[in-house]
């Protein structure tokens, strides 16, 4: 079994600004990885 990249490898993440108050985060995995929706979260420091 290879080993497992390491997340920030494995899960590419794009954040662009749709307008002032909305920012679109885009996930993109490496090939043969998954993202489970109950499995993501997002938070913003103060």
């Amino acid at each position: 079994m290879p080993d497992l990249l390491p997340p920030e490898k494995a899960f590419q993440i794009s954040i662009t600004a749709r307008d002032f108050d909305t920012l679109v985060a885009t996930l993109t995995p490496a090939k043969d990885y998954y993202l489970y929706r109950s499995r993501i979260a997002f938070s913003l420091p103060d």
